[in-house]
């Protein structure tokens, strides 16, 4: 049985450019916190927070490296949504 409500919060969180930005660098394999820092140009505790709702709605996993969080890729549908955008922005308008 789906549960709407949690994917529709799951729409929600990648509703957010910076969020969008996050998933769309972690769908090839680990990152970490600073890396996502430098890529979306935003400060480390902007990051922290968009990575701890994405964390909440179990899109992300963290795992620690010594000092530093990387974070993975856990929700398949996060995934099938940005193939969606980059399928949608590749298509020519006629």
């Amino acid at each position: 049985m789906i549960d709407y409500q949690h994917e529709a919060e799951i729409l929600k969180a990648l509703a957010n450019p910076t969020r969008l930005q996050i998933v769309d660098a972690i769908k090839d394999g680990e990152i970490c916190v600073k890396s996502l820092e430098e890529l979306t140009g935003v400060s480390q505790s902007c990051v922290s927070q968009h990575l701890t709702i994405l964390r909440n709605l179990g899109i992300v996993q963290a795992m620690r490296d010594g000092n530093q969080v990387c974070y993975r890729l856990t929700h398949k549908l996060s995934e099938r949504i940005l193939r969606c955008i980059y399928e949608e922005n590749s298509i020519e308008t006629i």
